[in-house]
């Protein structure tokens, strides 16, 4: 893994396992997830994934935990205090805190036989995969509660590989169970809080729907600083609850 350095442009390696493909920022640590080498390539060696921790404040590996030879996984994830990741057609968790790996899936997804999970997100507390299928006919997406309960099923192109939450419902949102949660204060010139006492998510939008922050809010609240002076929208998300608050920014 590679760590740029935006002022000086340096660059600075961390090797972490063979073929990293996910990562996720929580509370100060990066967790890298590595695929692992499949060895289906001629010539090559199959070896097993890795879970990496990495400790922010000086780039060290803190703690490393590794999947068997045979296990690839990939699609990193993570929700409240869980981890959430893909192997094949299943999709696992485990607490963050947990130092081992779950020894059974958490749900089995798509088609028998096909060749893996290739799309997943977790979207305002929803379970998202792609089930690729073939990859010649048209895929299927599967949306799921977080307790691991079948919701919907969609057909759709080939090869669904990704999803993306539209952030134009800042406009007029229809909260489903509304928050009843204030920011303060507000005008804010600096650091922005908000009245809930549970982990909540909080992405804020310009007057144009760019989202400018996204992050899990803490009771250091959420930095703007750096924003330029004018009005945004707040959205706040609470398990399945949700609304959205106006901002200005001094």
């Amino acid at each position: 893994m590679s760590v740029i350095n935006p002022i000086t442009n340096a660059v600075t390696t961390i090797t972490v396992g063979d073929v990293p493909n996910s990562l996720i920022e929580k509370d100060g640590s990066l967790y890298v997830l590595c695929g692992g080498n499949p060895g289906w390539t001629p010539g090559s060696t199959q070896t097993g994934g890795k879970l990496v921790k990495i400790n922010l404040a000086d780039n060290t590996i803190t703690e490393q935990i590794d999947f068997a030879a045979t296990e690839h996984p990939s699609n990193l994830e993570v929700y409240g205090n869980n981890f959430y990741y893909t192997m094949g057609t299943s999709v696992y968790t485990k607490a963050i805190t947990s130092t081992t790996l779950p020894t059974t899936s958490f749900l089995t997804v798509g088609t028998p036989g096909a060749y893996g999970v290739y799309g997943f997100d977790i979207i305002d507390g929803k379970i998202y995969v792609g089930d690729a299928g073939n990859y010649v006919n048209p895929g299927t997406a599967f949306v799921y509660s977080i307790d691991g309960t079948l919701l919907k099923e969609y057909t759709v192109g080939v090869s669904p590989n990704g999803f993306y939450k539209s952030p134009q419902a800042v406009n007029g949102i229809d909260d489903v169970n509304r928050l009843t949660v204030s920011v303060y204060p507000n005008p804010v010139s600096d650091v922005l809080y908000i009245t809930s006492d549970k982990e909540a998510a909080v992405k804020i939008f310009d007057v144009t729907g760019r989202v400018v922050a996204n992050e899990l809010y803490t009771a250091s609240g959420i930095n703007v600083s750096a924003l330029p002076a004018g009005t945004y929208f707040a959205e706040i998300t609470v398990e399945n609850a949700r609304t959205v608050k106006q901002i200005v920014v001094q």
